[in-house]
């Protein structure tokens, strides 16, 4: 299971995602003012990251979004 989150607007935002698949870990993959420059100039070594990975909590996550932007949230494979 692969979850997107965008941001369509010019403001910050947080979403809390509450999802019983998501599992203990997940990794987490921005597209945003800070990765784009990464993104564009090597595609490749930006698609080949993992993400960063992170803990759920009670199968949530709050995650803020930063103006624009896309998150990949993906169940992680590797434990904490």
């Amino acid at each position: 299971m692969c979850l997107l989150l965008a941001n369509l607007s010019p403001n910050f935002q947080y979403v809390k995602v509450l999802n019983s698949r998501l599992g203990e870990n997940v990794r987490i993959k921005r597209l945003d003012e800070s990765t784009a420059e990464e993104a564009t100039r090597s595609p490749e070594t930006f698609r080949s990251k993992s993400g960063l990975l992170q803990q759920t909590s009670s199968s949530s996550i709050e995650l803020s979004l930063l103006p624009y932007a896309i998150i990949r949230v993906d169940p992680a494979r590797e434990h904490v």
